[in-house]
């Protein structure tokens, strides 16, 4: 994501924090930010509870790396864990290289593949359409996990994720309106999705496709490091709950 995406995706979260947060359900405006608490928490929840948000803690200060949570709701004691995606071009996964080499030899025949992996890592070649990429296809199931649940020990996981519009560059009154109607999926729904479908577009020669994720090297020239891309998952998700509702 380029900063200034991130940027503004640090505003959806303060925005949806502020939106929901000591607010009780009952007041809340009609909207799918408003359909997420239902879907989450039961369609006859009490509508007079107060509704807590918060951005998610993490629970760990021995890794430098996000939680995949971006935010915490609770309702009548019961929390779920959102992961808010804005905009195109989410980076969702990196690690680092040496974690990543390490678990990609425990897949079959991977002798053959590790060297031009870390090779790829620290050099720019290519490998879309190559042996390279039809592994990482073969095994998108297990990558894909790793992708959603994270390394990290300690940590809890998605619940939903929550998509929208990039509010880059909108007045207030419309980057509002954009943030609350989003799309939600729950994370097993994400999963199955993006195992069993690509991206569109041509992705670039230094990259490969995993189910609908996209894999490239990121920071190569200090740090490399294996970084898994959601190219479009307001769309994405917009899809999953236009086929699921």
């Amino acid at each position: 994501m380029a900063q200034g995406e991130s940027i503004s995706g640090n505003e959806v979260e303060k925005k949806i924090i502020k939106f929901l947060d000591n607010k009780l359900l009952i007041d809340l405006e009609d909207c799918r930010l408003k359909k997420l608490i239902f879907h989450m928490f039961g369609a006859n929840i009490n509508n007079n509870l107060k509704i807590s948000c918060k951005k998610y803690e993490k629970k760990s200060s021995t890794y430098k790396g996000n939680p995949k949570p971006d935010i915490q709701i609770a309702l009548n004691k019961v929390k779920k864990n959102i992961s808010i995606k804005s905009g195109k071009g989410n980076s969702l996964h990196e690690e680092p290289l040496k974690t990543f080499l390490n678990f990609l030899q425990s897949f079959d025949n991977s002798n053959k593949y590790i060297d031009i992996i870390e090779t790829h890592l620290k050099t720019a070649i290519n490998i879309r359409n190559t042996d390279f990429s039809f592994f990482f296809d073969k095994n998108k199931i297990k990558i894909i996990k790793r992708v959603l649940d994270g390394i990290y020990r300690g940590e809890e996981a998605v619940d939903f994720y929550y998509a929208v519009l990039s509010i880059k560059d909108k007045n207030t009154e419309i980057a509002s309106n954009i943030i609350k109607n989003g799309f939600f999926a729950h994370k097993s729904e994400i999963e199955n999705y993006m195992i069993n479908n690509i991206p569109s577009g041509k992705g670039q020669s230094g990259t490969c496709d995993v189910g609908i994720l996209r894999y490239q090297s990121y920071n190569r020239n200090k740090y490399p490091k294996p970084q898994f891309k959601w190219p479009n998952p307001y769309e994405d998700i917009k899809k999953i709950r236009n086929k699921n509702d």
